[in-house]
């Protein structure tokens, strides 16, 4: 059964958010030695079904970095991007522009990167709220059609995921505004847990 989200619990999944874009942000900076401004300006909790259309169009190709999450608290992560945003971020990462649009060893290695440190800090952030550890699966990377890599994830997830958290992620100045997806489907169990430790904090 979808839970229906209440205006204190939908604030602080924003300031979770928040937190955690910050701290991936600060976290790529460091590792690329120069800024990264990253922000989430959208926020959808959707039922599982709506997740593809809300991300885009199902036919799109998009470079997807997906983990488990374990532990205390169960479910997948997901970072998406459209395949032309994503050689312009490499581009960004690696400091060496593609002359042919295809992605090298090295490139498909930063694109894991970025969506191992993305996932890390969320996953960093909910841990924090809940007080439990979590721990993220090693990141598989897939360039494929948007709704076959969410298709693939639901198979895997099976009927444990019911809703899905999906952020917009923008990285400013990359040498433009460079805008992705990211989504955290949790089993029921574990969403309940957040839910819980979020009312207790208020």
């Amino acid at each position: 059964m979808n839970h229906e989200f209440s205006a204190i619990e939908l604030d602080a999944i924003q300031e979770i958010c928040n937190i955690a874009s910050g701290n991936a942000a600060g976290a790529l900076s460091q590792v690329l030695n120069k800024r990264i401004n990253m922000k989430v300006p959208e926020i959808k909790i959707v039922p599982v079904e709506l997740a593809t259309e809300i991300m885009g169009e199902s036919g799109a190709i998009v470079a997807g970095v997906y983990s488990r999450l374990i532990g205390d608290f169960n479910g997948g992560l997901l970072l998406t991007f459209p395949r032309e945003d994503v050689i312009l971020l490499v581009d960004k990462l690696v400091g060496s522009p593609s002359k042919t649009h295809t992605l090298s060893e090295l490139d498909v290695s930063a694109i894991s990167e970025v969506g191992n440190i993305i996932c890390a800090s969320f996953v960093g952030a909910i841990s924090k709220i809940i007080n439990k550890t979590v721990f993220i699966s090693v990141p598989k990377l897939a360039f494929d059609m948007l709704g076959a890599i969410v298709d693939f994830i639901l198979i895997e997830l099976a009927e444990n995921a019911e809703q899905a958290l999906i952020m917009k992620i923008q990285f400013e100045d990359v040498p433009k505004t460079i805008s992705g997806h990211f989504f955290i489907l949790p089993n029921p169990g574990s969403l309940e847990m957040l839910l819980n430790s979020i009312k207790c904090r208020h």
